[in-house]
C-alpha cells in the first residue's frame, strides 16, 4: 500500500496541483493494520478509518460501471479541491529559442476553449508593445464574448490615440469564405478597420476565404491569414532575449489572473517544466 501511495497516488496529485502533503497518506495507518473492522487499537481517526473499511468493501462487490462512477466523483471531489486553492505559476529566468518554440508547440496543442492561443497572441504583442516603447492600447476580451455588444473588432484590437491600428480574430475554428464575408459585414466594415488579421492554430483558411480576402483587398481592405505559433516565434527571435523576457512576464501576469482556469495554469506549469527538463 505505501508503495503504490508513494509511486502512484502523490505523484499524481502533485502533478495535477492537488492541494496534498507530499508524505504517504498511509502513514496515518499506524503498527500495519489490515483494513477490516473492528477498528485496531491505536488509530487516531476512528471514523475514517472505519468509512475506508466499508467503502473498499463496497468496491469489491461493485460492478465496473459502479466504480467507474465512485472514480469520477472523487475525480470530481479532487478537481473541487484545485479549483479552491490558489495555483503557483512555474517562473523560469531564461529559455533559449529552441525552448520557446517547443514551450509554444506544446501550448497551441493543448485543449483550453481558445484561451491559450489568446495568451500567446495577447503576450506577443505586449512583447512588441514594450520592446519598441510605442505608444500603443492593447485591449481583449473574454472568450466567447460578443463583439457586437462590446463595438469591438475582434479578439484583440490595438489602438493609438483612439484610432484602430488593427484587430486580431484568434480562431481554433477552419476560416471558410462565410467566416470572413461575415466578420467584414459585421465588425470590419462597420468600424473602418484597415488591416484586420486572422490567426489561426490547426487548419489553414481554404482557398473561398483567400479569395474573397483578395476581393476585399481590392477595396482598400487589409485581411491577413497567419499560423499563430510560427508568428509569434518569429516575432521572439527578432526581439531578441529582451523581447522574450516581456513576453513570458506577460504571460505569467494573465495566467495570474483569478478568471483564468485552473486547468490552464496547471497546463503552463507541466508544459514549461517538461520542456525545461527535457533540454537537459
Amino acid at each position: 500500500g505505501r508503495g503504490v501511495d508513494v509511486r502512484v497516488v502523490n505523484p499524481f496529485l502533485q502533478r495535477h496541483e492537488i492541494p496534498s502533503s507530499r508524505g504517504p497518506y498511509l502513514s496515518a495507518l499506524r503498527r500495519g493494520v489490515e483494513l477490516k473492522l473492528p477498528v485496531p487499537q491505536g488509530q487516531r481517526d476512528v471514523d475514517g478509518f472505519e468509512a475506508l473499511v466499508k467503502l473498499v468493501e463496497a468496491l469489491k462487490e461493485a460492478n465496473e460501471t459502479t466504480a467507474r462512477t465512485y472514480l469520477r466523483y472523487l475525480l470530481c471531489g479532487f478537481l473541487r479541491l484545485r479549483e479552491d486553492a490558489q495555483i503557483s505559476l512555474v517562473r523560469v529566468q531564461h529559455l533559449d529559442l529552441n525552448q520557446y518554440r517547443q514551450l509554444l508547440n506544446r501550448l497551441l496543442a493543448t485543449p483550453s476553449g481558445g484561451r491559450i492561443p489568446m495568451i500567446v497572441a495577447i503576450a506577443t504583442f505586449q512583447a512588441i508593445q514594450a520592446y519598441f516603447e510605442l505608444d500603443w492600447e492593447i485591449e481583449w476580451q473574454d472568450i466567447n464574448a460578443p463583439d457586437i455588444a462590446r463595438n469591438t473588432g475582434g479578439d484583440l484590437t490595438v489602438t493609438r490615440d483612439g484610432e484602430i491600428i488593427l484587430s486580431v480574430e484568434v480562431t481554433e475554428r477552419t476560416i471558410d469564405a462565410e467566416r470572413v464575408r461575415a466578420t467584414f459585414r459585421t465588425k470590419i466594415s462597420p468600424l473602418a478597420i484597415n488591416d484586420y488579421i486572422f490567426f489561426f492554430t490547426a487548419a489553414k483558411p481554404d482557398e473561398g476565404a483567400m479569395r474573397l480576402a483578395r476581393q476585399y483587398f481590392a477595396q482598400g481592405h487589409h485581411i491577413a491569414f497567419l499560423a499563430l505559433e510560427d508568428w509569434s516565434i518569429n516575432i521572439l527571435g527578432t526581439l531578441g532575449p529582451e523581447g522574450r523576457r516581456h513576453f513570458s512576464r506577460s504571460v505569467l501576469e494573465i495566467l495570474d489572473r483569478n478568471d483564468v482556469p485552473r486547468e490552464v495554469k496547471v497546463a503552463w506549469n507541466q508544459i514549461l517544466e517538461a520542456v525545461v527538463i527535457g533540454s537537459y
